[in-house]
């Protein structure tokens, strides 16, 4: 039934005289045989997700009962349970896809089985994403050196560009201009300490003539597509000019395909006094495009650079009493995330 042991076989004889015990023996030598467990799982798992194995049923011939299990999951690490089921590890980042074999240890009352169930699987190579941020401008501009926070603005895979109106399909967008010089006007400088707007006081809601308002429009094109942007905005109030409505200005962030169609779309309104609102839009089939605009919605009607309330909703459309209202804001940063080049190996960065 069990093993290891030598048991001595004998033989007793009867015949006419009787029993006669132990009329012959034989020593034996009975081999124990080592458990083996049958394991379960995928055959391959992305780095830095988490594996799941499944320790299933254990066979042992012998009348032995397993205590522990020892998973060692072929990076070096090793962790021990006491009972079968499901369990987990997260395999680190690596170069390459790599190879590795769990094994499982058994032990039971004759002591640890190594090697008593095997599974290989595949850990998969996962790129970081490509990450693409522009702003966070530094520096001072000059009249003998306006474009100093161009760079900061400048990548070659992103074209910026801007319109006067939004809703004017026939108005061609044009590239933005990354100076602080010649504000009036639509061409003219679209950076105001460091921060990016649009020249040319559509609806001049502001003293500073770089912010996006009314239906003054911001677009950033890619190269390639995105499946995340983050834009951190500057001279976003709640409770813009203190009036005494209580409005807040208000914003929406539009993901378009290669095709210019929105395919997803962000609001957001204004929740600090002190003019500052990260907003984050993620649309995992990618986008090629962003249009930032100031406003909110009225019902199914986006009206440009109205107030929304403190619930989000549409408050007040823009109005004059003695100076114009409404919402408006400068773009501080904007981040992409880059969708990965399915097919395409990365050159490793020396």
């Amino acid at each position: 039934a069990d093993g290891a042991s030598a048991p001595t076989i004998t033989v007793d004889l009867v015949d006419e005289d009787g029993t006669h015990t132990n009329a012959g023996s034989k020593q034996i030598a009975v081999n124990n045989v080592a458990p083996t467990i049958v394991l379960a799982g995928a055959n391959s798992v992305d780095e830095g997700a988490t594996y799941t194995l499944t320790l299933g049923a254990v066979t042992d011939p012998g009348t032995d009962t397993v205590s522990g299990y020892v998973v060692n999951w072929g990076d070096g690490s090793s962790d021990n349970y006491i009972g079968a089921g499901n369990v987990t590890h997260i395999y680190a980042d690596g170069v390459g896809d790599i190879s590795r074999t769990i094994t499982v240890d058994l032990v039971d009352e004759d002591g640890t089985h190594s090697g008593a169930g095997s599974k290989n699987i595949t850990v998969n190579d996962v790129t970081a994403p490509t990450i693409i941020h522009l702003g966070d401008a530094s520096g001072i501009a000059t009249t003998l050196n306006p474009y100093v926070w161009a760079p900061f603005w400048t990548d070659a895979a992103v074209d910026i560009s801007h319109k006067a109106n939004y809703a004017n399909a026939g108005e061609a967008w044009t590239p933005v201009n990354l100076s602080a010089l010649g504000s009036a006007t639509l061409p003219g400088g679209d950076l105001y300490a460091g921060d990016l707007g649009v020249s040319g006081k559509n609806l001049a809601t502001s003293t500073i003539s770089q912010e996006l308002s009314g239906a003054e429009a911001l677009r950033f094109d890619l190269d390639n597509a995105a499946t995340q942007v983050t834009v951190d905005l500057v001279r976003f109030y709640l409770d813009d000019d203190a009036n005494v409505f209580n409005y807040n200005e208000a914003g929406r962030l539009q993901a378009l395909d290669a095709q210019g169609n929105v395919v997803a779309e962000a609001i957001f309104v204004a929740d600090s006094a002190g003019g500052a609102k990260t907003v984050t839009l993620d649309h995992g089939d990618g986008f090629s495009a962003v249009v930032l605009t100031a406003g909110a919605y009225n019902g199914n009607n986006f009206v440009f650079g109205a107030y929304a309330n403190d619930a989000g909703a549409f408050a007040a459309a823009p109005y004059n009493d003695g100076k114009l209202h409404g919402s408006d804001f400068l773009l501080d940063s904007i981040e992409f995330e880059m969708a990965p080049i399915i097919g395409v190996n990365p050159v490793p960065v020396p």
